[in-house]
């Protein structure tokens, strides 16, 4: 699942070449090419959560989402669509190219269903500003009590942009057993994790490389990279406990997740690291 980072970054690029631009071409999977929407010009590349908003003229958004193995490409010249291929945009001089993206809808901005859509995300943790106590009564609203925390902080509806990556990363520093039912976390540590969240995807996508160890602890003169406290370091030992990393599958969908089995004990209820 790609993280919420990920998306507002792709939206600062997209929005820097394309915002006032006219369309030179639009193609769409379902409808070839869109000749209607030539010409006109591009307004607001906005990201909600994990949805990509491309303003086209006064009636018209481009609809993304990009799922696992989604992708854009900026080329140059000419280019014609392959199996793979989503949708297109073009404007003078270079042309942007979805790949195998999860949605790709070309919809007014009236529709209805567009509207009901978007009106079911949750805050985006990356927007300005972020109810986080709204967030929290959602988490422990949505679902029933019993939901395991690892599938709470990847619902969308209670709050748009934490991905696999961040999730297994605010399990492991706020102490989350990935299978700890979200009824049996208090109000004070849930409102903690949302918080975390929202910083840790904030420093990425400031920084443009996702390093939730120095979140929390900074590592003064480093080279920038990634560096993360569990998430795909399966069978490495943790940087806290020394204890291996595990690799399982968690939740309605058997999500992938990493975690110390020491650190995020149930028994012990540890806090290894705190924010």
């Amino acid at each position: 699942m790609p993280e919420g980072d990920t998306i507002h970054r792709l939206a600062r690029k997209l929005a820097a070449a394309l915002v006032g631009q006219a369309t030179t071409r639009v193609w769409q999977r379902d409808r070839g090419e869109v000749a209607e929407l030539v010409s006109q010009s591009i307004g607001a590349v906005e990201a909600v959560g994990k949805h990509l908003l491309v303003g086209l003229g006064d009636r018209y958004v481009l609809h993304t989402h990009l799922g696992m193995p989604g992708r854009v490409a900026q080329m140059e010249g000419a280019f014609v669509p392959t199996w793979e291929t989503s949708a297109i945009i073009g404007v003078e001089g270079t042309t942007f190219v979805w790949r195998n993206a999860k949605t790709a809808a070309l919809v007014r901005r009236d529709e209805p269903a567009f509207i009901r859509a978007m009106q079911r995300i949750g805050p985006d943790l990356l927007a300005p500003s972020c109810d986080i106590d709204d967030v929290v009564t959602r988490a422990l609203a949505r679902g029933g009590s019993e939901r395991p925390i690892a599938d709470v902080l990847l619902d969308q509806s209670i709050a748009a942009g934490i991905g696999n990556v961040f999730k297994s990363e605010i399990m492991f520093t706020c102490g989350f057993d990935p299978l700890q039912a979200v009824g049996t976390i208090d109000r004070e540590a849930l409102a903690r994790a949302y918080e975390l969240a929202r910083t840790m995807l904030q420093c990425s996508v400031r920084d443009g490389h996702r390093d939730t160890v120095g979140v929390v602890t900074p590592w003064r003169g480093r080279a920038n990279g990634t560096r993360l406290w569990v998430y795909d370091r399966a069978g490495e030992r943790c940087r806290v406990c020394g204890g291996a990393i595990f690799r399982t599958g968690v939740g309605e969908d058997a999500r992938v997740t990493f975690q110390c089995r020491t650190c995020q004990a149930p028994e012990t209820g540890r806090r290894r690291v705190t924010a």
